[in-house]
């Protein structure tokens, strides 16, 4: 069996009844049947019913201009086109969207973390005589939470994506008045088929493709699907020729929803830096003709566009919009794209930024875009850039600030293993930092005011410019975090000196400090100290410890409001900021103060001396990061 296709050609039914192939064999057919129709969408179509003359266009189409069709007729060419309506995009059930983001991917780990953690919990409990600590019960319940709240917040996000099926049937009008039988009659739009004989009125909405038969001063609107920009005249009766997906409509909105929605550079990077943290322009003068483009191969496009730095291409269609897109990310460009037309729809949904007008643009291109222009007014886009660029340089402080505590809250663990001494920072302590006095500080930064040379710099190189790139790991771990592992580990040393254990007496020291049964350990002087003594010891190293970093956060809250100028000159006037250095402070007293809070916690009351003792620290950080910046403004391509 074969049918007639949009331009003549015989669609063939693939399935004979007489193979069964395997299941990965399906998919692949399925997948290239549909490269197949979604690159023949792309196509123009090759449409010659208005150089027809009357006589045989109505032979075409088996009709008359004043009686129509036949009830009879109208039967059988609608059990053989189906009805004048959209074919529905095909949606994922919303439990399965919601089960993809709460254990898909990245959250899949935190899931196995959280699991791991609960198991270790048990096995502490049943092999500990005594009250078994609850660091990984704790740890358990964090990365639950987390990865629960993440999950939904994404479903709520994904919730929010396309509407753009829905966009176009708007576009099609409930009813339609069509001629059969010699008489005038009001239908469903659904149910004209190809030869119906239509009347339009000021005002209607066309609901299919029509070839004009009569024209008495009508003018007609096509700037959503042709981007004309003024009415045009038209007829106000026709013929239809054209129905359903087989439309011009249908064949930009199958296109349109058969796209997958490309990434925003933005969305490029968060997924770049995801993947760190689970291992560890416009083209503007050559007037290239849409004519031109019909009968252009794409690597004939591509070396078009590769030898031509600005081009302008005029009078295109829906279908060469979206081929000269495509082109342009061939050769590695970020593109943005303009629009506000049914038209433009495949073009946006495409570009890497898709920019739809607020006054005058369709509610499709409004839903394919990823930006819109509330005032219709090109000269926000430039506001728009600079946003996005202080949205970029924000994040990238905002990571910058959240990696420098990795490496005093890592080393800790390291030296205990490596060194067989006491622990110095507990996985409790590390939450507290994570999920608690580092939170504020790291949202705060998103309202940092733009840097005064935040529309002078060139564009952003997206392959060596990333969100997390070398020089932000080299400041993060390289430098200002050894710096603040060196500044925690001093504060460890003071307490247990000051306490009797000099640091060539930790050495070696974990497995007697651990062991219950021992309750009269030597120090360095010869004091004896009881299991329940050496742990009240060690929080309390844990406790400064964790205090330690919360003041040198403090410096490095300061020093990553700016990536390159100093401090001095962007000021402190972030108040949500200044807000969230009280905050973390204020957390941090009220973890190691607060009865029986230092219980649950594993904390410790500090003298008040030992919280001056990070202090040099703080003003190293500050001073360091500033020649730092200083270099960097004198040498912008060097390596520090």
């Amino acid at each position: 069996m074969s049918l007639q296709g949009d331009e003549g050609q015989p669609l063939t039914n693939l399935n004979d009844g007489n193979h069964t192939t395997k299941t990965t064999k399906k998919k692949k057919v399925k997948t290239d049947q549909k490269q197949v129709y979604m690159d023949d969408l792309k196509k123009e179509l090759n449409i010659d019913d208005h150089r027809l003359n009357m006589e045989e266009l109505l032979q075409r189409y088996d009709t008359d201009p004043k009686m129509g069709l036949t009830e009879s007729k109208v039967r059988e060419v609608f059990n053989r086109d189906g009805p004048n309506a959209l074919t529905p995009s095909k949606t994922i059930p919303e439990w399965m969207k919601f089960c993809k983001q709460m254990f898909g991917g990245f959250a899949f780990l935190l899931w196995i973390g959280a699991v791991l953690c609960f198991i270790a919990h048990g096995i502490t409990v049943a092999t500990h005589y005594d009250e078994a600590p609850n660091d990984n019960l704790w740890l358990g319940f964090a990365l639950t939470v987390v990865v629960v709240i993440t999950g939904c917040f994404s479903y709520y996000q994904e919730a929010k994506s396309s509407r753009i099926m829905d966009s176009f049937k708007n576009l099609v009008p409930q009813q339609a008045i069509v001629i059969r039988n010699g008489e005038r009659k009001s239908v469903r739009s659904e149910e004209l088929v190809v030869g119906d004989i239509i009347d339009i009125k000021f005002g209607d909405r066309v609901p299919a493709d029509i070839r004009i038969l009569e024209a008495n001063g009508f003018k007609v609107d096509n700037s959503s699907l042709t981007g004309e920009s003024e009415p045009q005249i038209r007829t106000a009766k026709g013929i239809v020729i054209r129905t359903g997906d087989r439309s011009a409509m249908g064949r930009i909105a199958n296109l349109a929803s058969g796209l997958s929605t490309s990434e925003t550079p933005i969305s490029k990077e968060i997924a770049h830096f995801t993947h760190i943290i689970t291992g560890v322009a416009i083209f503007l003068a050559c007037v290239v003709h849409g004519d031109d483009l019909k009968h252009m191969t794409s690597s004939q496009l591509d070396h078009l566009l590769k030898n031509h730095s600005e081009i302008v291409f005029a009078r295109t269609s829906p279908q060469q919009k979206l081929i000269i897109v495509e082109g342009c990310q061939r050769q590695g460009a970020i593109v943005a794209v303009t629009g506000d037309g049914v038209n433009d729809s495949p073009a946006l949904k495409k570009a890497d930024i898709g920019v739809a007008m607020g006054i005058a643009g369709s509610d499709v291109s409004k839903q394919a875009a990823d930006m819109i222009l509330l005032d219709d007014n090109f000269a926000s886009i430039v506001t728009g850039v600079e946003e996005g660029r202080l949205i970029f340089d924000n994040l990238k402080k905002s990571i910058a600030y959240t990696l420098t505590s990795n490496i005093p809250e890592i080393t800790p663990f390291l030296i205990y293993l490596t060194t067989d001494t006491p622990l110095a920072l507990g996985t409790i302590t590390i939450l507290c930092i994570d999920l608690g006095t580092d939170m504020i500080p790291a949202i705060s930064l998103a309202y940092e005011k733009g840097e005064t040379d935040i529309m002078k710099r060139r564009p952003r190189d997206p392959k060596h410019d990333r969100l997390v790139n070398q020089r932000l790991i080299s400041m993060a771990y390289g430098q200002i975090g050894l710096i603040q592992a060196g500044a925690g580990f001093f504060s460890y040393l003071v307490i247990m000196a000051e306490n009797g254990f000099l640091p060539s007496r930790l050495l070696g020291l974990r497995k007697s400090w651990e062991s219950p049964e021992i309750n009269d350990l030597e120090d360095s002087y010869g004091q004896e100290w009881t299991f329940e003594q050496r742990k009240q010891l060690e929080y309390t190293c844990h406790t400064a410890f964790f205090v330690t970093i919360v003041i040198c956060q403090w410096a490095v809250l300061i020093v990553c409001k700016t990536r390159r100028n100093s401090i001095f000159q962007q000021g402190m006037n972030n108040w949500m900021l200044n807000f969230g250095l009280v905050f973390e402070t204020v957390l941090a007293a009220i973890i190691s103060y607060t009865p029986y809070l230092d219980t649950a916690l594993n904390t410790y009351p500090l003298k008040f001396l030992w919280w001056l003792v990070p202090i040099p620290y703080f003003f190293l950080i500050l001073i360091y990061d500033e020649v730092r910046k200083y270099m960097i403004r004198k040498n912008p391509g060097g390596w520090i």
